[in-house]
């Protein structure tokens, strides 16, 4: 015994006491928690890499080794990183970077298009990616050192040095996407919402497969909504996918959506074009507009400058050949259903322009030439501001690009990127609320097209200001997808129930709990592949037997839907309202996983200071 006491009295004075007594602290805690095996990490593991295009830069897992790249001067770079526990264990990391360059002309941050954050909670055994950017805007390069911070999820919260830097989310604006991207957008200046108009429905919609025409069925529009039509000097136009409208000019120069007596006439023309400019002005929004104007340079029908950015031609080019690309053929943004291509009206009247058919090349201001009944539809150009931000999407045709000017945006803090549009409502930073007025306004959440199988988990915090027969608290449904209400549809009594779309109809469960007006209650909603189930304040609620077809019984798969989630309304594709709600909100999450019990218990029994990320979408605060 003596022996041993010996060796480890030189062990002490060889390491010193403080490092010795801290050594021992972390092996009695480690022996604890059953975490020793993961002690290794805190010396080396080859976990890290980051790929470049074709290049790939490894370095250690450990506070100490780090990654660089240079990025030069006007450049950006987007790259992959992996990071890998071979360990059993669930860690705690964070991706971080420093820099000794100047930064303030840099912007950096990771990109929501992958599984994974670069913070958060890696399961043992796993491979996560996480994708970011590099925009160098100065006029020199600079170096950024990349490293991990790492731990034990019940070991704190990661500490980094003053002159490291979490990766946070990347700002994405529209000026920087690809031209042709989908984009979600709705006018708001005198649009008809109830046909769909404003939010770029083309005219006579009947469903996906037949999008739309005007006067001439043999030519159906195979676009529909609005698209990023190109830049200019850094500032993004849209375009309608096909025509939102269809309208002809009078020989006195007024609008009909029926047969018109003029058509390509000294006098027509100019008139008709004037029109269509007028119409276009309609589908302005003065949040999103340049300067917040909503003028004839703003919003306009698609003109020959439009059309030369677009095809890179010049009207004049375009020699009576329908199949030229100079004619715009088969360009999506201009021979949209090989329908319509742009040339100069015969007779001419100063710069006049006008659309040819296809199939004839014969120019008139109408579908079919002479006699036709309907004019060429609308075809708007909108001019927006530099600082649009995109905050969602993937510029695909179910996946268009939500956009919104930053004053507008709701954050969202599960790191996905799935921010909110306010569409009115009326925003409190300062205690944290949002209120929708039951009438008029709404939060656009998102999450479009998401599939989220066979399990779901919906959170409001929310204080009910008025009952009424609709009061969709937060939804997404729309022959598919669901939602959390509070109103007396089914039972005939105001109470909390919500439904999901669930193998081919909905189905819904009525909880006996009956709110009060002015009282904050957080509400849960879960779907595990089975139940249906409802918590309010934490606590399970009853299901109303009573009301025909309630159910907490189900199996299958949520329908997708093809609507966002609205925050006081249920959304619908013309974007009306439809159902909206009269309340205020604390915080709404949504989950791609059915949240426990325990869980609910745990975090969700009042009012939310604390989370569980796991799965997270979707948090707002609204602070």
């Amino acid at each position: 015994m003596e022996k041993y006491l010996t060796k480890l009295k030189k062990i002490i004075d060889k390491i010193g006491k403080q490092n010795f007594f801290l050594i021992v602290f972390i092996l009695i805690t480690l022996g604890l928690t059953g975490l020793y095996q993961t002690f290794s990490l805190y010396t080396a593991s080859n976990g890290v890499s980051i790929l470049d295009d074709l290049k790939t830069y490894t370095f250690i897992l450990s506070n100490n080794e780090e990654n660089t790249i240079t990025i030069a001067a006007g450049n950006s770079k987007k790259m992959m990183m992996t990071i890998t526990n071979s360990e059993e264990k669930n860690l705690k990391y964070g991706i971080y970077y420093s820099s000794s360059s100047d930064l303030s002309n840099v912007s950096i941050g990771h990109l929501p298009t992958t599984n994974n954050l670069p913070k958060g909670i890696i399961e043992g055994n796993t491979s996560y990616v996480v994708s970011l950017q590099i925009d160098n805007n100065s006029t020199s390069d600079v170096t950024i050192s990349f490293g991990v911070k790492y731990g034990f999820i019940t070991g704190g919260e990661l500490v980094k040095a003053d002159n490291q830097y979490w990766l946070e989310e990347k700002i994405i604006y529209l000026n920087s996407v690809k031209p042709g991207s989908y984009v979600s957008y709705m006018g708001n200046n005198g649009c008809d919402s109830s046909t769909g108009a404003c939010v770029g429905r083309n005219a006579n919609y009947t469903n996906d497969t037949n999008r739309g025409y005007c006067g001439d069925s043999t030519y159906k529009f195979t676009e529909n909504g609005w698209k990023l039509a190109y830049i200019q000097d850094d500032i993004p136009y849209l375009i309608s996918g096909g025509s939102p409208e269809c309208m002809c000019t009078n020989s006195d120069g007024t609008t009909s959506n029926s047969s018109c007596s003029s058509y390509e006439t000294t006098s027509g023309t100019p008139n008709h074009f004037t029109n269509l400019d007028s119409k276009s002005l309609t589908y302005c929004n003065s949040s999103y507009a340049y300067n917040n104007v909503c003028n004839s340079d703003n919003a306009r029908n698609l003109n020959e400058e439009d059309y030369q950015m677009i095809t890179g031609s010049t009207v004049s080019s375009c020699s009576n050949v329908p199949e030229s690309t100079a004619c715009g053929y088969q360009n999506l943004l201009i021979d949209n259903g090989g329908y319509y291509w742009l040339k100069k009206s015969t007779p001419t009247t100063g710069n006049t322009y006008c659309w040819y058919e296809y199939a004839s090349s014969v120019g008139y201001n109408f579908l079919g030439g002479a006699g036709s009944s309907y004019a060429y539809g609308v075809r708007p150009v909108l001019k927006l501001r530099s600082d649009i931000e995109v905050v969602g999407g993937d510029g695909t045709y179910k996946k268009p690009y939500r956009i919104t000017p930053n004053e507008l945006k709701i954050t969202d803090l599960s790191g996905w990127g799935n921010h909110g549009i306010n569409y009115g409502a009326t925003l409190d930073t300062t205690n944290g609320t949002v209120t929708t007025d039951g009438s008029s306004n709404y939060v656009d959440a998102g999450l479009t097209n998401y599939d989220f199988g066979s399990s779901i988990t919906l959170v409001v915090r929310v204080k009910i200001n008025s009952f009424s027969s609709e009061n969709c608290l937060l939804g997404n449904w729309e022959s598919a997808g669901g939602g959390i209400y509070a109103n007396s549809s089914n039972s005939g009594t105001n109470h909390f129930w919500f439904n999901f779309h669930i193998d081919g109809s909905y189905r819904h469960f009525d909880s006996t709990y009956v709110p009060s007006l002015n009282t904050w209650y957080t509400v849960v909603a879960t779907y595990n592949g089975t139940n249906l189930a409802m918590y309010v304040n934490g606590t399970a609620t009853s299901l109303d037997t009573s009301v025909s077809g309630s159910t907490n019984s189900v199996s299958g798969k949520i329908t997708v839907s093809s609507m966002p989630f609205h925050i006081g309304n249920n959304p619908q594709p013309l974007g009306t309202l439809y159902e909206p709600a009269s309340a205020t909100y604390d915080s709404v999450l949504i989950f791609d996983r059915t949240l426990s019990a325990e869980e609910i218990a745990e975090y969700y029994s009042g009012e939310i200071t604390t989370i569980d990320e796991k799965d997270l979408l979707v948090y707002y605060n609204f602070k």
